[in-house]
């Protein structure tokens, strides 16, 4: 071999790696020729622990984030929301439409397939008639829907055991009531490392994540047990 042939090898792995750098710069490039450094919404890092759920959501319309173009990960989830993005996994937007013809539309409220406190022009009405009339939300026992309220782990076991028909071997007379529904999610490897306690109020990055891996029918992925998570 030729002097010149070793430096020409020797120059190979470096021009691979100047060209995979090129390629991996243009993927991520924008239209305006930035490099993007987040997913869908501009607030979700390339790094954030939730970003392929986001992502995931965000491109079967289960999402659409704030005006601003931001997601707000860390934010606390209320029950309205969680209710949405649960009935927007599970039926289609036809059957969800239709929740609302089987209600008079000169009741303001309609205590059969809606709460107290939840309106037919409520933007979540719609979502909340789906979900109980499949009884995977009940309420609270004065009628009301308290949609604004965050929603804890707990909680959100339970509506998304139910909204997404997980077979259990959950009984009747479960102590505490949530251990049936917690642990039909952790069979599914569906809880996140970052749920600690029952009552922890759950961010929109953790009901990414926990209705992602649902709803893409992921097992792999590492996931709290019911043992693991405090009282």
């Amino acid at each position: 071999m030729y002097l010149k042939d070793v430096r020409f090898a020797s120059f190979l792995p470096v021009a691979a790696l100047a060209l995979a750098i090129a390629n991996f710069l243009q993927f991520f490039s924008t239209s305006t020729g930035q490099i993007s450094l987040t997913g869908v919404f501009s607030d979700v890092p390339l790094h954030h622990p939730n970003i392929e759920a986001i992502d995931y959501l965000a491109e079967k319309n289960l999402v659409s984030g704030y005006p601003d173009g931001t997601f707000q990960p860390e934010r606390l989830i209320n029950r309205a929301e969680l209710t949405k993005i649960v009935t927007g996994s599970v039926y289609g937007s036809l059957d969800i439409e239709n929740c609302l013809n089987t209600i008079s539309s000169s009741d303001l409220y309609a205590p059969n397939l809606l709460f107290s406190d939840t309106a037919l022009h409520h933007w979540f009405s719609k979502y909340v008639c789906i979900a109980k009339l499949n009884r995977f939300i009940g309420g609270y026992p004065d009628g009301t829907f308290r949609p604004d309220i965050t929603i804890n782990f707990a909680e959100a076991a339970k509506i998304l055991s139910l909204g997404f028909q997980i077979e259990t071997s959950r009984t009747n007379d479960s102590n505490p009531w949530y251990r049936g529904y917690v642990q039909d999610i952790a069979n599914e490897n569906a809880i996140p490392l970052s749920i600690q306690r029952f009552d922890q109020s759950i961010t929109r990055g953790e009901m990414a994540e926990m209705i992602y891996r649902l709803d893409a029918n992921l097992r792999t992925l590492p996931s709290r047990t019911y043992d693991e998570i405090d009282i």
